[in-house]
């Protein structure tokens, strides 16, 4: 077969722009590696080729600051000399077990700092420097993501990268975009998530701005349109900008350089999917022997629908037809003219955007078509595009009233073998126990804990939660509360629960035999999904070595009651003192007058799971590693984490029973979703605190059923409604 990555990118670029010309509106902007359905190709042991493009997107300017300078006034002053070097200072809670520690600023320790991170920088994972994926917390990072994508801080960061790279590369100036904190942060200045609901600003239209796939829409195309499946499609994609831990792509720019990556990936899936056995072929192009132009003419009709959504012109089928044709001239074969095919369609804007084009109605408003909100839908509640089917009920107008949106929701979760791809997305990120999460840990320390575990424990605490929504009662305390989960028998993750057939009380029979049992967890030791030893053992709640109890009550705060965590200040930690308690290891935070204003409230939250080891193993003898009685004892605010009314726990059991039936968690569950959903941040300044405390209702309503809260978020007017005049303007 031809090699034709380099002359398709740039019948790729001719295309893009053709595609684009017909695509008004458009400006330049997982599915767990478990499910690997039957029936579909896993290729996820495809080599990925070195040679990352670091840059960013930044354009190369004519002149370039020294170095030093730029490192200086571009990363070191707005956001390295504080974000960074809070935790990553000697002795900081970031250095230990790191091999990237920072200097002091002092005279003669720019240049050194520059050097440390110049190093991190050169290593590469995938196709990109390990420094820049950890920045925006697309790898293992205890700190989370501290530069969203698409900031002039991620830009300055990427531009300093590849200035190591090509000393021509680089900004021409620095013009920081924000300032060192000046005083000490406080959590309890900030109002509990819960005030943030206000229906008394009532249900416009929010303004919607055209988004990217993100990569696991990218991949459930793949798998369920082209049937194959690429676990690590995303080392070849741009990255994903997200809100909180939710992968967005509003209103991000893409770079033009960045267009590149989508003509690689769209080339090396393209070899992947003709490279399959002849058997898998003729299913996907379903002609039987007749492999000619009408077959590929009919594959571009029925495939192109569901890649891009819609059904595609007969203008825009001759036009992917022409493509074929430029494949087959001369000697080219059928699967030559396939893979033009194949690479055109995966490059379209249609492909890559979610593009909603409605017509504006007279307030100015516009209702989504029932095509686009049949869109929404399937990625929301299937994690895919939307099946032939509902697309054909959309186009016989099934979607264009709530009383048929409704039904179609209520099918949608009735098939549960697609609606839990939905949900395990969703806890998949909520609880950020994707791959890039992960840290692996000391072999001679954990001896029977490694990435298979990890894997199976994660698959577990998704598939139960899908379960538990699908098939169970489907309340939110009985996924923070209820001692089970779901394993595979006779799996290393079933050895590790130590749990055998006597526990098993429930098989997912809609899920298919294939994916374990529902089993009971001692009820004194385990408690819904927060206590999943696969959230205990990622890289916000553990490191290689054993436990990080600071990071445990952060991801608390900000992931689960939806707190806001500013970076921390530049601060000098007292000397380590060999022989202390991981609790007295830290105390120090609650009197320091930079940590004290969150460390009052974050450390007890996690001081409260240190009943667990770093790998989520139950402490039966609550002893620490250094063989410390654990403290686990605590309170928080009822009415928010510093309200004065305090309810006091014992451990985290019973911290997170507690927060199971309280409002800030309830409450940040609808936000969460709300995100998942619509793939954005909530709007509290404008359309949405009004539209939330609606949906937050139905939820309440409802017993805080999970079914009842997806289906308040698809009737809502955030998911149905557009603001058309405000969708054009600058956020």
């Amino acid at each position: 077969m031809r090699k034709l990555s380099f002359h398709f990118f740039w019948l790729g670029l001719v295309f893009w722009s053709w595609a684009c010309s017909n695509t008004s509106g458009l400006g330049p902007d997982g599915l767990d590696s478990a499910d690997t359905d039957q029936g579909v190709v896993d290729v996820s042991g495809l080599d990925v080729p070195s040679g990352a493009d670091v840059s960013g997107g930044i354009d190369a300017p004519q002149e370039c600051l020294p170095m030093e300078t730029y490192f200086a006034c571009g990363v070191w002053e707005p956001f390295m000399g504080s974000t960074c070097f809070g935790c990553h200072q000697p002795e900081g809670p970031g250095s230990i077990g790191s091999e990237f520690k920072l200097l002091p600023v002092e005279e003669g320790n720019l240049t050194p700092n520059l050097e440390r991170v110049q190093e991190l920088a050169k290593k590469v994972d995938g196709n990109e420097s390990v420094l820049l994926k950890k920045a925006r917390g697309d790898l293992m990072h205890g700190g989370g993501a501290v530069l969203p994508v698409g900031s002039a801080e991620y830009g300055n960061l990427a531009s300093l990268i590849a200035y190591f790279e090509d000393s021509t590369y680089c900004r021409p100036s620095c013009d920081p975009s924000f300032e060192l904190l000046a005083e000490p942060e406080d959590i309890c200045s900030s109002p509990p998530v819960s005030d943030q609901l206000d229906p008394s600003t009532g249900l416009a239209a929010p303004a919607i701005y055209t988004q990217r796939l993100t990569h696991w829409q990218y991949r459930g195309a793949l798998k369920h349109v082209l049937g194959i499946y690429i676990d690590k499609i995303g080392d070849w994609l741009p990255p994903d900008s997200t809100t909180g831990a939710i992968p967005s792509n509003e209103n991000y720019d893409l770079p033009t350089v960045e267009y590149g990556r989508y003509a690689q990936a769209a080339a090396y899936v393209a070899d992947a999917i003709m490279g399959q056995s002849q058997d898998k072929l003729e299913t996907l192009f379903d002609c039987s022997d007749n492999w000619n132009r009408d077959c590929a003419q009919s594959f571009i009709a029925s495939r192109g629908m569901r890649l891009f959504r819609r059904p595609l012109s007969p203008a825009e089928v001759n036009g992917y037809l022409e493509i074929y044709d430029i494949g087959t001239e001369g000697d080219g074969t059928f699967e030559e003219g396939m893979q033009y095919v194949l690479e055109a369609l995966l490059q379209s804007p249609d492909f890559l955007y979610q593009v909603e084009l409605s017509a504006e109605t007279e307030q100015g408003e516009q209702r989504l078509s029932g095509l686009e909100i049949a869109t929404r839908l399937s990625f929301f509640l299937h994690a895919q595009p939307p099946s032939q089917v509902l697309l054909d009920a959309a186009l016989a107008g099934e979607l264009d009233d709530d009383t048929g949106i409704e039904e179609w929701v209520d099918t949608l979760l009735g098939d549960a073998g697609n609606a839990r791809l939905g949900i395990q997305q969703f806890i998949l990120r909520w609880l950020r126990m994707y791959d890039a999460e992960y840290v692996e840990k000391d072999p001679e320390k954990f001896l029977d804990f490694g990435w298979d575990e990890f894997r199976g424990l994660r698959r577990g605490a998704q598939l139960w939660a899908a379960y538990t929504v699908l098939e169970g009662d489907g309340r939110l305390e009985t996924l923070f509360s209820a001692p089970e989960t779901v394993v595979r028998l006779d799996s290393s993750e079933s050895a590790f629960l130590e749990v055998s057939e006597d526990d098993v009380i429930a098989i997912p029979e809609k899920f298919g035999s294939n994916f374990g049992v529902v089993v009971a967890l001692p009820p004194e030791e385990r408690a819904g999904l927060l206590t999943n030893p696969a959230r205990l053992a990622n890289a916000h709640n553990s490191d290689d070595m054993g436990t990080r109890p600071i990071l445990r009550g952060a991801a608390l705060f900000k992931n689960l009651l939806c707190g806001s965590l500013e970076p921390p200040q530049a601060f000098e930690p007292p000397a380590a003192v060999e022989g202390e308690s991981v609790k007295d290891s830290i105390s120090y935070m609650l009197t320091s007058p930079s940590c004290a204003g969150c460390h009052k409230v974050i450390n007890p939250l996690g001081l409260a799971f240190e009943i667990y080891d770093g790998v989520g193993r139950y402490r039966a003898d609550k002893l620490d590693d250094l063989g410390y009685p654990i403290e686990t004892h605590g309170a928080f605010g009822v009415d928010g984490v510093c309200s004065e009314e305090q309810e006091s726990f014992e451990d985290a059991v019973t911290l997170v029973k507690s927060l199971a039936i309280n409002d800030q968690l309830r409450t940040c569950a609808t936000i969460q979703w709300f995100r998942y959903g619509l793939r954005r941040g909530p709007r509290f300044d404008g359309s949405d605190a009004g539209n939330l405390a609606e949906i937050y209702g139905a939820f309440a309503d409802s017993d805080f059923n999970v079914r009842d809260l997806l289906k308040a978020i698809v009737l809502s007017r955030p998911f149905l409604y557009r603001d058309f005049e405000a969708a054009g303007e600058e956020p």
